[in-house]
């Protein structure tokens, strides 16, 4: 696979974008210093913006979400984060994804 394009953020943003030659989009999920990937409103609003840049760019033809951890592709949401969340916090999450 010879990749034209990556994303323009870092590693660290938990969403690493790839463009192939072939004009399919890879999103790599690697959330730092977690060994699972969780869903979390940082995660929600990435991928929000991710899916923007989709909608703007006509050439793309495909998408592909993989994980960059070797045991787990997504574990679920991060009920640590959830857990101390009003219900006006667990509302705005919820209309984010």
């Amino acid at each position: 696979m010879n990749l034209i394009l990556q994303g323009t953020e870092a590693m660290k943003h938990m969403i690493h974008r790839e463009i192939t030659r072939e004009n399919i989009c890879i999103w790599t999920l690697d959330r730092p210093g977690s060994r699972a990937n969780v869903i979390d409103e940082r995660l929600l609003k990435r991928i929000n913006r991710e899916l923007e840049f989709l909608e703007e760019t006509n050439d793309i033809r495909g998408l592909i979400i993989r994980s960059n951890k070797s045991h787990i592709f997504l574990a679920g949401a991060d009920l640590k984060a959830l857990s101390g969340s009003t219900t006006e916090e667990l509302e705005r999450l919820i209309t984010l994804g």
